[in-house]
């Protein structure tokens, strides 16, 4: 397994458990969700989180503050959901939903040449990527142009772009807006009258505010409407606390909650980080699930499970949005990217490069196979283990190999390990090991030819 983050404390276990309630305490029937959506076929269910909601008739929902209908929902709108069901059940009845954009409005500047793709709206830097979905946009991101008027739903990275899960235009380029532009930051340099949020000027001298009396103070999280005016300065009609609207869906000290968002805050051996400002704490016995505890890393996207506690969410699993890719060897060239081992991984604008890869040297990297089969770097570190590794989903399974993004790897004299760290035997790895399992293999210098093989989950 991954040993980034160290937990091995029995008495850090028991401890959190006493504290937080989450070993042995049976979890509430009402469960919060927050991530991007998926619409059924008959627009009767939703799923988010892996977790199916069925729509009911007095289920309530929103999208963007205004009353909508079930059928009104798209995939991969960003949504909070407040639910009820039975502990462990894969279908839950919907209560309340309620969709909201990240930003909207005219696309200032568009890079779809960029790595990875982006534009900006309203001083937002928006990045896309493979799993992005467009709508109204034949062509995709080769479709857009400067001036349209564009909806974007996705998640916030640490640096505060925008990771788009859905972009849809509402308007095209040179048409008069049919639609308020709208976004969600942080206050700063606030006067009487205006605020920035990033590099975009707010003019709020004539907005409803809301809650109404509300004041507002540098480093306070809202959403603000209005249009632009001929200097770039966006005029408020309404400027809202963005917690306020959020306050129902947030989960109650033991109830179960699952949020997926992008890591932040995590320093290497610590047992907490946040997901969208939400504290994360892990346990010894947390899961983890297409990836291992050591491929956290800041950046990566994740679903955190648990159970909501006064000092965060205790996550029984976590799950990785993609099967974690590691590669460890010697760079051997460093077009567009880094390649070790013969596999090209890309670096591109949004890649954590703790260490510049060098010729030569080695490294470890972190990342992802993308629906276009590129491997995409999220993290690059200097490695000081001589031994090779790989991780990967499995392509193929023969009599006593594995082939792993491509290369066939011999495991006739192999160590082999399951997803707990402990000594199985071949028959009974090769009996769990199928097509897209997630497996690790420590290699002999410079062969296809493994040591150990190991199992993740």
């Amino acid at each position: 397994m991954g040993k980034g983050i160290r937990i091995t404390s029995a008495v850090l276990a028991m401890g959190l458990a006493l504290v937080f309630g989450f070993e042995g305490v049976a979890e509430a029937a009402v469960v919060r969700a927050k991530g991007v959506m998926s619409a059924s076929k008959n627009k009767k269910s939703v799923t988010v989180n892996g977790k199916r909601f069925n729509l009911v008739r007095k289920t309530a929902v929103r999208i963007d503050d205004n009353k909508a209908t079930g059928n009104k929902l798209r995939n991969g709108m960003m949504i909070m959901v407040k639910g009820r069901g039975s502990i462990g059940a894969k279908t839950m009845v919907a209560d309340a939903i309620q969709a909201q954009d990240e930003v909207q409005g005219r696309v200032a500047t568009l890079n779809a040449a960029g790595n990875p793709p982006t534009f900006t709206i309203l001083g937002q830097n928006v990045f896309v990527d493979d799993q992005t979905i467009f709508a109204n946009l034949p062509g995709a991101m080769a479709g857009m142009a400067v001036d349209q008027f564009v909806e974007v739903h996705g998640f916030r990275d640490e640096a505060g772009n925008v990771r788009a899960s859905r972009v849809e235009m509402k308007a095209g380029a040179g048409l008069p807006e049919t639609e308020t532009a709208e976004f969600k930051g942080t206050v700063g340099a606030l006067t009487a009258t205006t605020f920035s949020i990033g590099t975009q000027a707010v003019n709020f001298a004539g907005a409803t505010m809301v809650p109404a009396g509300s004041v507002l103070v540098n480093g306070q999280l809202v959403e603000v409407r209005g249009n632009l005016d001929l200097g770039g300065v966006l005029v408020a009609t309404m400027v809202q606390q963005e917690d306020i609207e959020d306050r129902a869906f947030e989960a109650r000290n033991g109830q179960k909650t699952r949020i997926e968002g992008y890591v932040a805050g995590l320093v290497d051996g610590a047992t907490t980080f946040t997901i969208d400002g939400n504290t994360i704490l892990l346990l010894p016995n947390t899961q983890f699930r297409r990836g291992a505890i050591g491929d956290l890393a800041n950046g990566v996207l994740v679903e955190a499970e648990g159970t909501q506690t006064a000092a965060g969410l205790v996550a029984r699993e976590i799950s990785f949005e993609r099967n974690r890719i590691r590669i460890e060897g010697t760079a051997t060239d460093l077009t567009g990217g880094v390649t070790m081992l013969g596999l090209a991984m890309e670096i591109d604008a949004l890649t954590d490069q703790r260490d510049v890869p060098a010729l030569g040297n080695r490294f470890q990297v972190r990342g992802f196979k993308d629906k276009l089969g590129n491997l995409i770097a999220e993290e690059v570190r200097a490695s000081g283990d001589p031994r090779d590794h790989l991780q990967g989903p499995v392509d193929a399974i023969s009599a006593n190999s594995v082939t792993i993004l491509g290369k066939a790897v011999d495991l006739s004299a192999a160590i082999f390990k399951n997803d707990l760290d402990q000594t199985i035997t071949s028959g009974q790895f090769f009996g769990t090991v199928k097509a897209g399992s997630l497996v690790k293999v420590r290699l002999n210098g410079g062969t296809f030819v493994a040591d150990e093989a190991e199992i993740e989950r």
